[in-house]
């Protein structure tokens, strides 16, 4: 299972992160539990959202996440092996690079990095560049 400490996130953040993931909590719910805003607990899921690479409507994004945290990383392929190229994307995707950034390190336009990255997903069975990051932290490629 990925732990969101793996991603270099604010204590705040991994506050807001525990308690969507142990109790499933709204924002109301988080702001009241933690003594703030809902706006505040906004702020802070939008960043958690870009960090993770999560995209999409506010509820698949926290779905996503949610996910993200509750599934053993050994329900995904071991076995998948990386060319020289795709191991060093998937490093810059860990790392959190962007996919221009990517694309500009290999001199390559950005759809091409979306395919690479899509390539990886099918790959490893994974859905995000988060759990892409952790699947490459988990079997060392």
């Amino acid at each position: 299972m990925l732990s969101p400490t793996d991603l270099r996130f604010t204590k705040r953040e991994l506050e807001i992160l525990e308690l969507i993931v142990n109790d499933y909590l709204s924002n109301k719910e988080i702001a009241c539990e933690l003594g703030t805003t809902e706006q505040v607990i906004k702020n802070h899921l939008r960043r958690i959202y870009n960090h993770a690479g999560l995209h999409g409507s506010v509820a698949r994004k926290r779905i996503t996440l949610w996910r993200m945290l509750h599934i053993p990383a050994d329900k995904t392929p071991t076995n998948a092996t990386f060319s020289q190229r795709q191991a060093a994307i998937a490093e810059m995707v860990s790392i959190g690079s962007t996919n221009a950034q990517i694309a500009e390190r290999f001199a390559v336009s950005v759809p091409v990095i979306k395919k690479y990255i899509e390539g990886l997903f099918n790959k490893t069975g994974v859905w995000s560049r988060l759990e892409l990051a952790a699947w490459v932290e988990a079997h060392g490629q």
